[in-house]
């Protein structure tokens, strides 16, 4: 990377900080090491990295772990920017920064705990659903059950 590069890159962040709250020097990680004050782009060029983008007001690097909050939530680590649209994760996630809110965050996902009252399982037959098993002996009785379910986590 070539000095004239960097100040490229410093402007695409100064960009990417206008209307937050996110300091554009808080983006730049000098040699592993993330400062708050503007060096001046005096060290080796190849010895700075930028953030990605911002997540939740906060300065997002390549190699920063996120949590996946929707769908198969997971802890993912993130790789890079492509093509300027999408966040790919090392497990081959792609996220689209128009949506990112919806999918990622720097915080784990609630989790939540619902009480609901089924009707007892008799011991002929079994219904299945994926980490729950219950038997019922009629179809009539399973899906009473998983309707109260469903119903209770709405």
């Amino acid at each position: 990377m070539k000095k004239s590069d960097l100040y490229r890159e410093y402007a695409r962040v100064v960009d990417m900080c206008e209307g937050t709250n996110v300091r554009p020097n808080t983006c730049v990680d000098l040699d592993g090491s993330r400062t708050d004050h503007f060096d001046n782009f005096t060290s080796n060029p190849d010895d700075y990295t930028f953030a990605i983008t911002i997540i939740e007001g906060k300065p997002l690097f390549a190699g920063d772990k996120l949590w996946c909050i929707s769908g198969n939530q997971r802890e993912v680590t993130i790789e890079k920017l492509f093509n300027g649209t999408h966040l790919v994760a090392t497990d081959g996630g792609m996220f689209a920064l128009g949506n990112i809110k919806r999918y990622l965050s720097w915080n784990p996902p609630k989790s939540a705990t619902i009480t609901v009252t089924i009707p007892r399982p008799d011991t002929f037959g079994e219904w299945q659903t994926p980490g729950l098993t219950i038997g019922y002996k009629n179809h009539n009785q399973s899906s009473a059950c998983f309707a109260a379910i469903r119903e209770a986590m709405k």
